[in-house]
């Protein structure tokens, strides 16, 4: 009779835990936008209600103003924001002539691997009254501007410290690419209330 093969010995105490991302935990949420200032003290204000119906139906949008205190990094915010799970851009004049703004547009452009359909799974768009991107001379002006500023601080780049030589060289990238992104986003139909942009956003 052949004896019965006893199984190994399992050692006693708490199972092998392995560690991986909560699949129940909220994706993250940012909004890239442009804040309101004197000249249109209301630019934010589709961000602020939105933000106040998404937390009402449950879910947390990360950004700037209530994440990044005195004394933080605004940089590190941005790799984040560039990395989120799903991001609402806010276009509005003053973000397409906005350094930090079209930083923030450009960076999440570049991790889609300049790839339209990648973009897209990602981002959400909200174009505000007056945005001059749904024409070609529109976009081609924005892209004139980011030339123009690219020259205007060229003479002085041997003067710059590595962060600025940098950013220098990413507005050649803003005025060779952002024409492209802003056709894509012009091609996109968008909503035009507060409601059908909660819906659009959060689906």
């Amino acid at each position: 009779m052949t004896p019965k093969t006893l199984a190994p010995h399992q050692p006693e105490g708490d199972p092998k835990v392995t560690y991986g991302p909560d699949p129940n935990a909220p994706a993250k949420f940012f909004v890239s936008y442009a804040w309101g200032d004197t000249d249109n003290p209301d630019r934010a204000r589709i961000v602020d209600d939105f933000c106040e119906r998404a937390a009402a139906e449950g879910t947390l949008i990360r950004r700037d103003k209530n994440e990044i205190a005195f004394g933080n990094s605004i940089s590190e915010f941005m790799d984040k924001l560039v990395q989120g799970d799903r991001i609402l851009i806010v276009l509005t004049e003053k973000y397409l002539h906005s350094v930090p703004c079209m930083t923030e547009l450009y960076q999440i452009w570049h991790h889609a691997g300049h790839n339209s359909g990648e973009f897209f799974e990602k981002v959400r768009l909200f174009t505000a009254e007056g945005t001059e991107i749904f024409d070609s001379v529109g976009r081609a002006l924005i892209g004139k501007h980011w030339a123009k500023e690219y020259d205007r601080q060229k003479p002085f780049l041997e003067y710059m410290g590595d962060k600025d030589r940098v950013a220098h060289n990413r507005l050649q990238r803003f005025y060779t690419h952002v024409p492209d992104i802003l056709e894509a986003i012009a091609d996109k139909l968008q909503p035009r209330s507060l409601d059908d942009l909660v819906t659009y956003a959060l689906e």
